[in-house]
């Protein structure tokens, strides 16, 4: 996370995030590191926000318990 963060406070409150969302999908945390990792850059590149960034990974999460379940 923290190669990908552009300051203390952010890397904070992504993880915070990313542990909120873990806990309410059900989800291994560092599954979620890795999407967010791997979505941030390619959202930058498109101006989104690190906050968009993490709706996108909140986002992707439930789709994919969704599809385990169906």
């Amino acid at each position: 996370m923290r190669r990908v963060s552009e300051s203390l406070a952010e890397q904070q409150a992504v993880t915070a995030r990313l542990q909120q969302i873990a806990h309410s999908a059900y989800e291994d945390i560092d599954r979620l590191s890795e999407i967010y990792v791997r979505s941030i850059e390619p959202m930058r590149q498109l101006r989104m926000s690190t906050q968009t960034t993490l709706d996108l990974t909140e986002a992707l999460s439930l789709a994919m318990v969704v599809s385990a379940t169906a």
